[in-house]
């Protein structure tokens, strides 16, 4: 069923959603409104419950250690998240097909891509920079021998990745993660004289029978300045920050003078996290650190203690009461009103696992205070309510595709019973033209040709469609054989537009037509009569005018004509003409208007496709 099918695929996109998001916690709204609100107001509590006690000098330097050490874990968590952030970055371009396929095809060929690949290359780079939010500064795509291949913002072309002064490491890499401390790369032309970190990574081959094999290398550059003005605005308490490698080398400081240069970790090392009380640079002040373990890197925040220790104990300890009471009322307020939003999504929420499961006849009828939750639940009534029609428009559009399928072939194979072994009949025509040669009988030759050429274009299997030119040609060959049969009975005048002979049409389309005017429009006459045939081509539409100015019918015998089953051995008929065009081409693509005393007309509009993939 349709609906089972829907439902399968939901639950499938379902599954991606939660393998991409698993790592993120989940909760209700009502619970994220209670902790984004306890969030804010949480930390001044605290910091007001320690400043409480400022009376004690003790109290105030522990408060002080507190906050401090709390901003720079959390400034060490969100470095961590960035770095982490550009690692998927480059991870992502590592395992880009596009990419691994170029890097491989320029491996085996020698030859540098089209100017279109490079395009495309160069715009997941950009694609990649941009999810960074901009942090990095330059992307560069290196070959297997360490040659630049392609980047982002005019890299020096000519350099070697190898000769870097971390190619070494680079080389024996196995494709992980390499962080650079700060250097300056006169190679990057974006960056200039300025200090970059950099992430350097090998590009293996992730799949097939050459996985693991390298074909080439990235490298990422982000500026340090623009990486301490992300540290400062997570940590903006410290009066001076910094990331020191652990060979104890300052990597990233306000004062760039100070990069390259050496911070003693003598109480730091081999500690993950803590806080000391030491003179810097003549001042008394307290270093907060945190270990960063992705990259061996410490976040060291250097506080001044006059600073930290200067705010007054009477304004601390009112704003810790005014705080609480704001905070307790927040909490009160906000517990309400998110119960409140909250009540009616998750009575969506059931609805929507109803449709989940593949139950689409369900409605939400229950309304909220809120309008956008209000027009949530009004968008998914008329979701559900659409979804519910599509799956039964889908569902009768297969019925009448079968039966479609069903009654073109009843039909080919009606058609397909009247057809008779045509070698047989090539070659007793063949010996009656030679015959009638030999006598001198040449009409009787032409004669005999034209029903040659007649039945080849009618027998003719598996050729459904033909060109209207062809369908012109076996008109005139059958008119021909008519003419000699009632001989000085009716005139034929056919008319065809230049442009309408590429057009094309059903095979045997205008022969049944001509056919039903001989035999009951023509051959009651008395005297002469005209058949005339036109067609032409109006806004790529195929207009075929079959007409006569025989005897007529009334309404009851073009019924009759029109309903009436064929014979066996006898032609197609009038009646599998149309049925074959309602079957091809739809409803009203024929029209008959028939006069008796003055002849009948058949006017046939269809499209006008050169080829019958369209039909």
């Amino acid at each position: 069923m349709w609906f089972k099918r829907l439902a399968k695929k939901g639950s499938a996109i379902k599954g991606n959603r939660g393998r991409n998001y698993r790592h993120i916690r989940k909760t209700t709204i009502s619970g994220r409104f209670i902790r984004i609100f306890i969030v804010i107001f949480l930390i001044p509590l605290l910091a007001g419950g320690v400043v409480s006690y400022v009376i004690q000098s003790e109290a105030s330097r522990k408060n002080a250690i507190t906050v401090n050490h709390d901003i720079n874990t959390r400034t060490n968590m969100n470095l961590e998240m960035m770095l982490q952030g550009i690692e998927r970055v480059a991870n992502d371009i590592a395992f880009n097909e596009n990419i691994q396929s170029t890097l491989i095809d320029y491996e085996k060929s020698g030859k540098a891509p089209l100017s279109g690949k490079m395009v495309e290359l160069k715009s997941i780079l950009l694609d990649a920079q941009i999810k960074t939010d901009y942090l990095v500064s330059n992307i560069v795509l290196f070959s297997y021998k360490g040659f630049y291949f392609t980047d982002i913002n005019f890299y020096k072309d000519w350099f070697n990745v190898k000769d870097y002064h971390f190619g070494e490491l680079l080389s024996k890499s196995h494709g992980e993660n390499i962080w650079i401390q700060s250097h300056i790369d006169k190679n990057d032309t974006k960056t200039g004289a300025a200090h970059v970190i950099t992430l350097v990574k090998k590009i293996r081959v992730s799949k097939g029978d050459d996985m693991g094999v390298t074909i080439g290398y990235l490298l990422i550059n982000v500026k340090e300045s623009e990486l301490y003005k992300l540290l400062h605005n997570f940590d903006n308490q410290s009066e001076e920050l910094m990331l020191v490698g652990p060979d104890s080398k300052i990597i990233s400081n306000k004062d760039k003078s100070m990069i390259g240069k050496s911070f003693d970790l003598s109480q730091i090392s081999g500690k993950s996290a803590g806080n000391y009380f030491t003179k810097y640079n003549g001042v008394d002040c307290l270093i907060v650190y945190s270990w960063m373990k992705k990259t061996g890197w410490y976040l060291v925040g250097i506080h001044d203690t006059e600073i930290i220790l200067r705010d007054s104990t009477q304004y601390l300890y009112i704003a810790i009461i005014v705080t609480s009471i704001l905070f307790l009322i927040f909490v009160f307020i906000i517990t309400l009103i998110s119960r409140r939003i909250s009540r009616p999504i998750i009575g969506l929420y059931k609805q929507m696992k109803k449709v989940e499961n593949g139950d689409f006849d369900v409605t939400f009828d229950k309304h909220s205070d809120t309008m956008e939750v209000d027009e949530l639940i009004r968008g998914f009534n008329v979701m559900v309510y659409k979804l519910n029609n599509l799956i039964n428009e889908v569902y009768e559009a297969e019925i009448k595709k079968k039966q479609l399928e069903i009654e073109v072939k009843q039909a080919d194979l009606e058609a397909l019973q009247q057809q008779i072994n045509p070698h047989f009949l090539y070659n007793t025509l063949d010996c009656i033209n030679w015959m009638a040669s030999l006598e001198g009988n040449e009409n009787v030759s032409n004669m005999i040709l034209a029903l040659g050429n007649y039945f080849r274009s009618s027998v003719h299997r598996g050729k459904n469609f033909v060109t209207v030119e062809e369908e012109v040609k076996n008109i005139k060959d059958y008119l021909y054989i008519q003419s000699i049969r009632y001989r000085f009975k009716f005139n034929a005048d056919i008319k065809v537009q230049p442009e309408a002979l590429r057009c094309r049409t059903m095979k045997l389309l205008l022969q049944p037509l001509v056919e039903n005017s001989i035999i009951h429009g023509i051959e009651p006459k008395a005297g002469t009569a005209t058949i005339t045939i036109d067609i032409s081509i109006s806004e790529d539409r195929l207009i075929i005018i079959v007409s006569d100015n025989g005897v007529g019918m009334p309404p009851e015998v073009l019924n009759k004509i029109l309903y009436a089953l064929p014979e066996k051995g006898g032609s197609i008929g009038l009646r599998n003409v149309l049925e074959r065009l309602k079957l091809y081409y739809g409803e009203d693509t024929y029209k008959i208007e028939s006069v008796k005393g003055e002849g009948t007309a058949v006017t046939i509009n269809i499209p006008c496709f050169e080829s019958t993939d369209k039909i």
